[in-house]
């Protein structure tokens, strides 16, 4: 193995390889686990930095506790093993972190006698280690903790060469932030995964009790209960459908948040589409004794290409939020126009209307504001949040207009001209 001491023969040569950084990001991005890409780029850097033991540690939250993170080491690792951590106040590592610079610390029993606090300084002795260098970790200007390479020799490391330390520090921090990158993106997907599969046990168990509930509601007995049993039943009932919703919702919410929704955008009859969305809420908002006016304008396309399950689901989103947020014997107007190559969607309502300092709250997951429905309907919080990215999706945008004691206007607009086509033909 080449040592410190030959490589300072020609310091000029001594130069670092950017390409190492590029190579561990190939391999995290081809699924290599990260603690096996932390092992070959450290032992790349053999090359350059001869050490018996090196190890990453980070700051914790609170940027007061330095923890091991990762080691990987020649010798036994009886002390400072993963996961140890200690605070930093008032030690060495602060002023190192604070000051940016490599350290060499050339003799440590020497380094002891002269620091005798220094409990870290102990227990590494007693592993066997007789000299170190660490090197602070920066990301965008901030510390984020050190990464530091130990040998078994006295003076293996030559403060003379601090400049090209910090230079391979800095590569390292990138190393660092794509590794913390690669692993929060991998446990998304784990949560991701365990959400969907949560979410799917759940929809059978809701869907036998509805079921259940539809049962008892026909036998012959359940029209002699008083009308408070009665009430009970329908209570259940509600609840099981509130469930059903909100597990449809975040299930939902968990796919657009993944990126696995996938849009099946083909052409759509308009007149077929809007006819059977209306046919469909009037029977809801009927139940309410609210009117629901039709505004088709005449201008529209007859054929226009987007996803129509996904496009019904958020107008379906829009109109039962009017109907649940407007009183009886008052009018919900859904409009459907073309406007400077868009098609947009409108449902207006005369609603309360909604507070202008509670507007920024909409589209937002789990987002309520202190407008409440009129008959104690049951709300998510996630349906406006799936109308944007539903229409975000489709190149598109969502947006409102409210007034209070006036009412409000919710829009969907998306390129009604065939831009997912092959042909590219506007109607």
């Amino acid at each position: 193995m080449e040592t410190m001491k030959e490589v300072l023969a020609s310091p000029q040569e001594f130069t670092w390889d950017s390409g190492l950084v590029r190579q561990a990001h190939q391999k995290m991005n081809r699924g290599q686990p990260y603690e096996e890409v932390l092992t070959w780029f450290f032992d790349s850097l053999r090359r350059y930095v001869p050490f018996d033991r090196m190890g990453i540690a980070l700051l914790d939250a609170t940027g007061k506790v330095l923890k091991n993170y990762w080691v990987s080491s020649l010798i036994p690792v009886q002390n400072l093993a993963r996961d140890y951590e200690a605070p930093i106040a008032g030690s060495s590592l602060e002023k190192l972190l604070l000051e940016n610079k490599p350290r060499v610390i050339e003799d440590l029993e020497e380094y002891a006698r002269l620091n005798p606090q220094s409990i870290s300084t102990k227990l590494i002795i007693n592993d066997g280690i007789r000299s170190s260098l660490t090197c602070p970790l920066i990301s965008e200007g901030r510390p984020i903790g050190v990464v530091f390479f130990s040998s078994c020799g006295a003076r293996t490391y030559d403060p003379n060469l601090i400049r090209f330390f910090s230079q391979m520090a800095e590569e390292v921090s990138i190393i660092v932030q794509l590794g913390k990158m690669h692993r929060f993106f991998e446990d998304s997907q784990k949560q991701e995964r365990t959400l969907a599969m949560v979410l799917h046990d759940l929809r059978s168990p809701i869907g036998i009790i509805r079921g259940i509930l539809e049962i008892l509601a026909e036998e012959d007995w359940f029209e002699k209960l008083s009308v408070d049993s009665k009430e009970l039943f329908r209570a259940l009932d509600r609840n099981a459908h509130s469930m059903t919703f909100l597990i449809s919702d975040l299930a939902d919410i968990n796919r657009l948040s993944s990126g696995n929704i996938e849009l099946n955008v083909r052409p759509v009859e308009l007149k077929d589409f809007i006819d059977g969305i209306v046919v469909d809420q009037k029977v809801t908002a009927m139940k309410k004794n609210i009117i629901l006016m039709a505004d088709i304008k005449k201008n529209l396309p007859c054929v226009a290409w987007f996803d129509s399950q996904r496009i019904r689901q958020v107008l379906e989103n829009l109109l039962s939020n009017a109907i649940k947020f407007s009183k009886p014997w008052t009018m919900v107007t859904f409009r459907v126009e073309k406007l400077e190559g868009e098609l947009v969607f409108s449902v207006e309502d005369q609603g309360p209307g909604i507070p202008s300092e509670e507007i920024p709250k909409l589209f937002q997951q789990f987002s309520r504001t202190s407008v409440r429905p009129t008959a104690n309907e049951s709300s998510t919080g996630l349906g406006l949040y799936i109308v944007k990215k539903i229409a975000e999706l489709h190149g598109g945008r969502a947006t409102v207009e409210s007034k209070v004691g006036f009412g409000s206007r919710f829009s969907v607009a998306i390129p009604w001209q065939d831009i997912f086509s092959k042909s590219g033909q506007n109607s």
